[in-house]
C-alpha cells in the first residue's frame, strides 16, 4: 500500500501545482473568472473523490489482508454527494461560477492521475 500512497501524494502535488496555475489565471483575466472559478472547484472537489477513493481502498485492502468475513462498500454514495454539493455551489452561483467548468474540473484529478502513474511506472522500472 506504500505505492499507492506515494502515487497520491504525486497525484495531490500536481493538482496542486494545476490549482495555482487556475488561480493566477483567475487573478490575470478578470473576463475568464467564471470559468476559472469552475475549474478551481471542480478540480478540489476531484482531489477530495480522489482522496476519498483512495482511504476506501485502503480499508478494503487491509480488511481482505486480514480475511475479515464483514460486507463492505466504497462509499458510493458519499463519493456521489461530493459531486453533488459542488455542482450545487455553481448552480447556486451561476453569476461567479460556471457549471461546464465546474464538471470538467471533476475529471482534471482522474485524468491527472493516469498520467502521473504511467510516469511513476516508467520511473520506477529504470
Amino acid at each position: 500500500m506504500n505505492d499507492m500512497t506515494s502515487m497520491v501524494r504525486a497525484v495531490t502535488r500536481v493538482t496542486f501545482l494545476l490549482l495555482s496555475a487556475f488561480l493566477l489565471g483567475w487573478a490575470a483575466a478578470p473576463e475568464y473568472r467564471p470559468y476559472t472559478a469552475g475549474l478551481i472547484l471542480g478540480t478540489t472537489a476531484g482531489l477530495v473523490y480522489a482522496h476519498y477513493l483512495s482511504i476506501k481502498v485502503r480499508q478494503i485492502a487491509e480488511m481482505a489482508a486480514s480475511q475479515e468475513k464483514r460486507r463492505y462498500s466504497f462509499g458510493f454514495v458519499t463519493r456521489m454527494c461530493i459531486v453533488l454539493l459542488a455542482v450545487m455551489f455553481a448552480i447556486k452561483f451561476e453569476q461567479h461560477i460556471s457549471l461546464v467548468a465546474t464538471i470538467v474540473g471533476f475529471f482534471i484529478t482522474q485524468l491527472l492521475s493516469i498520467f502521473v502513474s504511467i510516469i511513476w511506472a516508467s520511473r520506477k522500472k529504470a
